[in-house]
């Protein structure tokens, strides 16, 4: 009766929910952690060098570079700058090197798989740390989505999105001048609050 209702909605729900996300978030990696979330693309467009909007992800990613399987591509967003080597095949590895000034620092970025018409996903990192040393990266990627013919196909190129950039402060860093003028400044005045009350 009521019992028996209540478990075949509960398969149902289950059965719609494992079928939301048909791609493992483990399909993508980077530095040994898989991505926090994905999205399959609507469409046969690829986004790059359009921003990528996905629901749910907050703000707009902006196209960063861009590498064909068994290619590489360079680019840059926030002073950093990026290169991106990627591996051919159905599935291999993907190194991501940075450099520039502001490093430490911390970034989300979206890693979009390419295989081929109506095959494009994408995988969110959040608040990746890029370190100052080392300054790369590896990743890795498996093709588990079907092009329009059913089969998994080979990769066609990896495409990296990237938002708020942020420096990371290094430990131990010598306070600027402007920042050691200003505390000063509080503590002189400090220093004249506690004259007129003694007074």
């Amino acid at each position: 009766g009521r019992s028996m209702k209540k478990l075949i909605f509960a398969l149902m729900v289950l059965f719609f929910a494992t079928q939301a996300h048909a791609v493992a978030v483990t399909d993508v990696t980077f530095n040994g952690n898989n991505a926090d979330d994905y999205y399959q693309i609507p469409g046969n467009n690829d986004p790059f060098p359009n921003a990528l909007v996905v629901p749910g992800w907050g703000d707009a990613f902006t196209a960063v570079v861009k590498a064909n399987g068994g290619g590489s591509g360079t680019g840059s967003i926030g002073g950093v700058t990026f290169a991106l080597n990627a591996a051919a095949g159905k599935n291999g590895t993907w190194t991501l090197s940075w450099s520039g000034t502001d490093l430490p620092a911390t970034i989300d970025f979206a890693v979009v798989l390419t295989g081929g018409s109506l095959s494009y996903v994408a995988y969110f990192f959040d608040d990746v740390l890029l370190t100052a040393d080392p300054t790369t990266g590896i990743g890795t990627y498996t093709v588990t989505f079907f092009n329009n013919g059913g089969n998994n196909p080979d990769l066609s190129h990896i495409s990296i999105y990237a938002r708020d950039l942020q420096p990371t402060p290094r430990t131990g860093e010598v306070p600027e001048p402007t920042t050691m003028l200003l505390f000063g400044t509080g503590l002189i005045g400090l220093a004249g609050i506690s004259r007129r009350k003694r007074s």
